[in-house]
């Protein structure tokens, strides 16, 4: 146990399995019951271009070995008995590894091949009977991106050979080789396979090709996508395909059948009948399977590893890649669920709001300020006679959320600009990783309001630049881009000709209600501030 507490344990083996990962990806391909033949010389070609690395790495490890610590573990493993304070002592005062000694060690073991040269020894002797005809036809036809790409960059004209053997050995066996039959086979194959490889003619169409949406490249399943894209479409290459690819590569299905058989068939059950044992091993197989997913899914803590965790995190030539954050989602509209919540005064309906709007930011439109809502705390309005109440956000114009004397409360509403203003910002800043949602009568509005405030943007620094171009806009009384806001009623961009005389909006005068004598500049008080609009 002692030895199993320590780092360096689990760093020496990670190191080790590292070294030799390919391999062990090549034993998992032979274990396993679904076809994979089309990956097999795909990691044969990934542990030759590794095995100088690996050598360099296991020879450390063997170096490393050496140490007291690695000794010691040899001497547990050698008498159980002994305790790990034992095993400290035993150490001290019987052994010195000094670096001198190691020195020596290594000294008398150059005549000896490394444990990077015997796994080297090892790879080579049975290399040779994992590279056959049927691996080399699975991975050129292949459509899983990595081996589709390694295929294409690097095949020559000896993986042509032996495709042509298998071909000949699958489909023309009967033939001669100087006959017409067998000319036309192999020139028809070789001309359907121009077009797989340069995703032109009946593989032109991009939806086969798609990493994210096509589920037989996601799954590995390339026999079954030839049997989609190939095999009704080609008159040699789709057969040929879904039989090489269909193929297993060892012969793990049948050891597990065979221990199947032998659970079944005791001394009392000899002369069950070859029909008998079939069925029941069948029937007593699939009950394992099951099991055992069962297991798998209620394994409470316990974390499976799949095939994807192991090329991460051992595979020496895979390439780190970044992982995005995952996008946010705002549905810029007043939610069902926030009608029921909107006059709720509990914790509950807090964290819902705080979960949907806490964080955000946006710009005001009317005056351009920039404003954060807070991710911690919310507002809630109590009902008065010019306010419906209910939950408002809050919102700061610094950076740091934690002042709460700086808050300023956003109404929730429908309709209201808070949902506009948000839909604005995001629309415009796309790196923000916030994904706007809309319903469709709010599309065209949203559209228009955010060119609005691009070309506001737009006039507001040739302004900026041309003091001329203000004082005739003063002169004249004419509305600047700058000037424009949302109408309080309709919702569209208008200018501050008119305004609510309570919350201060821009108006269109056919929008709301006059108050007082109608002209130029009158005011108009919005629907929700006149009580007329339902919450």
């Amino acid at each position: 146990m002692d030895m199993l507490k320590r780092d360096s344990t689990w760093s020496f083996m990670t190191k080790f399995v590292r070294a030799v990962f390919p391999m062990l990806v090549v034993l998992r391909l032979a274990d396993k019951k679904d076809p994979q033949m089309d990956k097999l010389y795909y990691y044969v070609r990934r542990m030759d271009k590794t095995i100088e690395k690996s050598k360099v790495m296991l020879d450390a490890l063997e170096a490393k070995s050496l140490v007291s610590y690695w000794r010691a573990i040899k001497e547990i493993a050698d008498d159980d008995i002994y305790t790990s304070s034992d095993c400290s002592d035993h150490d001290s005062d019987e052994t010195d590894y000094s670096s001198d000694n190691i020195t020596e060690a290594n000294h008398t073991t150059t005549d000896k091949k490394t444990l990077g040269d015997q796994v080297i020894d090892i790879w080579n002797k049975r290399r040779n009977e994992l590279v056959t005809d049927f691996a080399i036809a699975g991975w050129l036809l292949s459509p899983i991106p990595e081996i589709y790409d390694d295929s294409s960059a690097n095949m020559d004209g000896s993986h042509r050979d032996a495709v042509d053997r298998l071909l000949k050995k699958m489909m023309a066996s009967g033939l001669a080789d100087d006959s017409d039959e067998l000319a036309a086979i192999m020139n028809t194959f070789w001309d359907e396979f121009e077009q797989f490889k340069t995703k032109s003619g009946c593989y032109g169409k991009s939806y086969i090709w798609s990493n994210s949406q096509n589920s037989d490249i996601l799954t590995g399943a390339s026999h079954f996508w030839h049997k989609k894209y190939s095999y009704c479409y080609t008159k040699v290459l789709g057969k040929f395909a879904c039989r090489v690819c269909s193929k297993i590569v060892g012969i793990g299905s049948a050891e597990r059948t065979w221990g199947t058989v032998k659970h079944l068939k005791t001394d009392k059950r000899a002369h069950l009948s070859p029909e008998a044992v079939e069925k029941q091993a069948t029937i007593f197989g699939a009950s394992c399977m099951t099991d055992a997913k069962i297991d798998r899914d209620n394994s409470g803590p316990i974390k499976f590893w799949h095939d994807d965790d192991f090329d991460k995190q051992f595979d020496m030539l895979a390439l780190a890649k970044p992982i995005p954050p995952p996008q946010r989602i705002l549905k810029c509209y007043l939610e069902e669920w926030e009608k029921e919540h909107l006059f709720n005064k509990s914790d509950v309906s807090k964290a819902k709001f705080l979960r949907k709007y806490g964080g955000l930011e946006f710009d005001d439109l009317d005056n351009g300020v920039h404003f954060k809502i807070s991710s911690k705390e919310m507002h809630f309005q109590r009902r008065s006679k010019n306010d419906a109440g209910g939950w408002c956000v809050n919102t700061t114009t610094t950076s740091d959320d934690s002042d709460e004397e700086d808050y300023q409360p956003w109404s929730i509403f429908k309709d209201c600009a808070l949902h506009d203003c948000l839909a604005a910002y995001y629309k415009q800043h796309p790196e923000k990783n916030v994904r706007v949602v809309l319903l469709k009568e709010q599309i065209e509005s949203i559209e228009e309001l955010v060119g609005t405030v691009a070309r506001a943007h737009a006039n507001t620094e040739e302004n900026d630049s041309d003091d001329s171009s203000i004082s005739v806009h003063a002169h004249t009384g004419a509305t600047r881009t700058s000037d424009l806001g949302l109408c309080g009623g309709c919702g569209k961009p208008v200018g501050p000709v008119h305004k609510c005389d309570i919350c201060n909006k821009n108006m269109h005068p056919f929008c709301g209600r006059t108050i007082g004598e109608e002209g130029y500049g009158s005011k108009v008080r919005c629907p929700r501030c006149d009580g007329s609009i339902p919450i």
